[in-house]
């Protein structure tokens, strides 16, 4: 099924919501070199700030360069993609299944 991607504000408010779900391989990870993306928890929800968002946006582009799986790949596109939209007082939620 997948997670949701969601940016919202300080009061929970929904900003904006993308329509697809993304599935990831989060399990795969190294922890050492993809401390922030490691931690998403595909079956809960994961929130990152504004500062972790642009953390978290250099590992994903890490992991885009070396991923060879189209699919992962267009999901690491639309979540980089999510992270350039996160603005100051924003948080980037990713709701698991």
């Amino acid at each position: 099924m997948g997670m949701s991607i969601q940016i919202r504000n300080e009061s929970r408010a929904m900003i904006r919501t993308w329509p697809e779900r993304i599935s990831l391989p989060i399990a795969s990870l190294d922890p050492e070199r993809f401390p922030l993306t490691s931690g998403i928890n595909p079956y809960g929800d994961t929130i990152f700030n504004q500062t972790q968002v642009e953390r978290v946006s250099a590992e994903l582009v890490m992991w885009l360069v070396e991923e060879r799986d189209e699919a992962t790949r267009s999901a690491l596109e639309t979540l980089i993609q999510a992270c350039a939209g996160v603005h100051r007082f924003q948080y980037l939620w990713l709701v698991g299944e």
